[in-house]
């Protein structure tokens, strides 16, 4: 009687198991699971709902700021003489960042010390006037692996976004 020589099963799910754990361990080294495309989407989502503010603001003679904190952003509109956070509104609505992520801000070329949340924050940092002025500033986008996008406005409301690496 002749044997067949043939792979157990559990030797097919020990193999499995390995090119699955080499394949694991492949992706970790080559790639950061998205972290780089999110940091890019959320600076370039940061730019775009501040460039629809600015054009709110002239369009409609309104008042907005922008309130920061290390862990989000959220915007708010002058009522009477008080900033009130602006709610209902999708494209301007409270943004949080994803885990290992944070804001810095520089105004004018100077740091700005931001809450650790916006619960502690009751005023915008940086202000866009129907005047079609803003605050100048510049707000980067951290991850934990040092990768920077930074989102800056000039005074006259000029918003540009600027890819890691690249001199802003």
């Amino acid at each position: 009687m002749h044997r067949q020589h043939a792979f157990t099963l559990l030797e097919l799910v020990v193999v499995l198991a390995l090119i699955g754990v080499i394949l694991s361990f492949a992706r970790l080294s080559l790639g950061d699971g998205g972290a780089a495309a999110r940091l890019e989407q959320d600076a370039r989502t940061l730019a775009a709902a501040l460039r629809l503010a600015h054009d709110e603001a002239v369009l409609d003679g309104r008042e907005f700021g922008l309130r920061l904190a290390g862990d989000g952003y959220d915007f708010m509109q002058l009522s009477g003489k008080t900033w009130r956070p602006l709610t209902g509104r999708q494209p301007l609505r409270a943004r949080r960042l994803g885990a290992g992520q944070q804001l810095t801000l520089r105004v004018d070329g100077y740091p700005v010390a931001l809450a650790g949340s916006l619960d502690g924050v009751d005023r915008p940092q940086v202000f866009l006037l129907s005047s079609g002025e803003a605050t100048p500033f510049c707000v980067a986008v951290e991850s934990r692996e040092q990768r920077v996008w930074q989102v800056c406005a000039q005074a006259d409301g000029e918003i540009a976004v600027t890819a890691p690496g690249v001199a802003g």
